[in-house]
Formats: structure tokens, C-alpha cells, sequence
């Protein structure tokens, strides 16, 4: 009995994490989504531009909403923000050049969004088992085995 009281009350805790994860990644998204849009579509700024500001905003944003929200981390920690910034570098170039290679094929709005979309697991991946995960947490970013 006591058995399925824990086992239920760990899906639940994992369901309060996907949950919050998406409420987190979804306002990002967004403001990654509609900034782009405005800056690339409505103000004719360069792709690179029009990539950047947005991106940025939205790491940041993410970032602090991960942390405080999604994984109720107390304070900022140094370790986990290199790991988030790494993060941020790979899905930032892996997410320009598949905009890139989109904005040729169709219009900016889907290009954009399909881009957002194919770059969402590749962060949750990284941000879940790497960036947020309690052991890498512990492991000094810079530290070296022998």
C-alpha cells in the first residue's frame, strides 16, 4: 500500500514538472515567436538581428523562469548557468541555421514556428538532464577528473 502511495505521489510530481516546464517554455516561446516576427517581418531587420534579440530575451527569461519555477532552485546557481549557457549556444546555432534553411522554403511565420518546434527537445533534453539535473548541479563545471 505504502508502495503505490509513494509511486503515485512520484508521477505527480513528475506530471507538476512537465507541467510547469511547459508553462515556462511556452511564454518563452512566444515572446521568441512574436519578437521575431516583428523585427524580421514588421521592422525589415536582418535574419541575424531579428534572431538574436529575441533569442536572447527568451534565454534569459527562460532561465529565470526554470530555475524559480520549473525546478524551485532557491537562489541563482553559477554552475548551472554554464551548463544553461552551453545550452543556449547550441540550440542558438542549430535553431539560426534551421531558420535559415526554412525561411527559403516558406513563409517567415511557419519558418519560425517550425523552427521553435524542432529546437523545444533538444532543450528539454539538455535542460532536464544536464543544465537542471541535481548531479550535474553538484559536478563544478570547470572540474577535472584524473
Amino acid at each position: 500500500m505504502i508502495n503505490i502511495f509513494f509511486a503515485l505521489q512520484s508521477k505527480a510530481k513528475i506530471l507538476k514538472i512537465i507541467l510547469k516546464h511547459g508553462i515556462v517554455s511556452l511564454v518563452c516561446g512566444s515572446v521568441e515567436y512574436f519578437l521575431f516576427l516583428l523585427l524580421f517581418i514588421k521592422m525589415s531587420q536582418p535574419l541575424i538581428t531579428s534572431y538574436i534579440i529575441p533569442y536572447c530575451l527568451a534565454t534569459l527569461l527562460g532561465y529565470l523562469g526554470h530555475n524559480f519555477f520549473t525546478f524551485n532552485y532557491k537562489n541563482l546557481d553559477s554552475n548551472s548557468l554554464m551548463y544553461y549557457l552551453a545550452q543556449a549556444l547550441i540550440v542558438f546555432l542549430a535553431g539560426f541555421f534551421i531558420v535559415k534553411i526554412l525561411l527559403f522554403l516558406m513563409v517567415p511565420q511557419v519558418a519560425k514556428l517550425l523552427q521553435l518546434i524542432s529546437t523545444f527537445t533538444l532543450n528539454i533534453f539538455f535542460g532536464n538532464y544536464i543544465t537542471f539535473n541535481k548531479c550535474s548541479r553538484n559536478i563544478k563545471f570547470n572540474e577535472r577528473k584524473y
